[in-house]
């Protein structure tokens, strides 16, 4: 009995091993399927991870712009605030520091609001400095805040000097952000472009010796006169941080 199992399974194996090779295409074909299901769900998770990674990325360079935008805006400031210390040094007279707080809405006024007032000591008439020059003067007060007047406000006039020939003038405000005009200088006087011009310290309102302009421009149409335009050296449109002189000036 034991013999005819073994003969039988002799004789079999050649046809089970025919069976497999006529099988083996179809087990192939029915596992296709199941190893591209595999082959997706893993390319989708590979996906997914991609794009969890790119997003990461994303949000790192979007803290590390944001890092370096923190930065600049620091060293600006820390430049700034130099500035600012070696201007106050330079002041020869007492000064209360102030922060510009909003401008004038009216397009024919040049006038901005300071932080401080009356409570503070601050006075109409006080000269209203920037780590440059003249940037105004103080010509209305509130408690806690206190109206400030441009140098290149059409009412505005500073008794000025050309600090190469000590000729002695006035820097009329004439309305424009840029610029400002000398009065009444006469053909006869040395001037030049470049040419800078300082507060003379004549009135007891200004002090004397402090920049305020340089000139850009000389025309020569009147007979006697020259017309002659300058540019304010004090940085009247991005100044932030202004100095208020507190005493009393006279001349020196």
């Amino acid at each position: 009995m034991l013999w005819v199992e073994l003969n039988n399974r002799e004789t079999l194996d050649p046809a089970h091993k025919a069976l497999s090779l006529l099988t083996a295409p179809v087990h192939l074909v029915v596992s296709v399927p199941r190893k591209i299901y595999l082959w997706g769900t893993q390319s989708f998770e590979d996906q997914e991870t991609l794009i969890a990674q790119n997003k990461d990325l994303e949000n790192e360079i979007i803290v590390l712009e944001r890092q370096v935008q923190t930065l600049a805006f620091l060293e600006a400031e820390n430049a700034r605030l130099r500035t600012l210390l070696n201007a106050v040094e330079a002041i020869k007279h007492p000064v209360k520091t102030v922060e510009i707080i909003s401008e004038d809405s009216n397009p024919f006024n040049h006038h901005v609001m300071i932080n401080r007032g009356s409570v503070h000591g601050v006075y109409v008439g006080q000269v209203v400095l920037d780590s440059k020059g003249v940037f105004g003067m103080v010509i209305q007060l509130d408690s806690l805040s206190a109206r400030v007047m441009l140098v290149v406000d059409q009412q505005s006039a500073v008794p000025v000097e050309l600090l190469r020939t000590h000729y002695r003038t006035v820097a009329q405000g004439v309305g424009d952000i840029e610029q400002m005009e000398l009065m009444y200088i006469p053909k006869t006087q040395d001037v030049q472009v470049g040419d800078l011009i300082v507060t003379s310290g004549l009135g007891g309102r200004y002090p004397k010796g402090y920049p305020v302009a340089t000139v850009t421009e000389i025309q020569s149409d009147d007979q006697k006169f020259f017309r002659i335009f300058i540019q304010p050296i004090a940085e009247l449109e991005t100044s932030r941080h202004l100095f208020l002189i507190e005493d009393e000036l006279s001349n020196d």
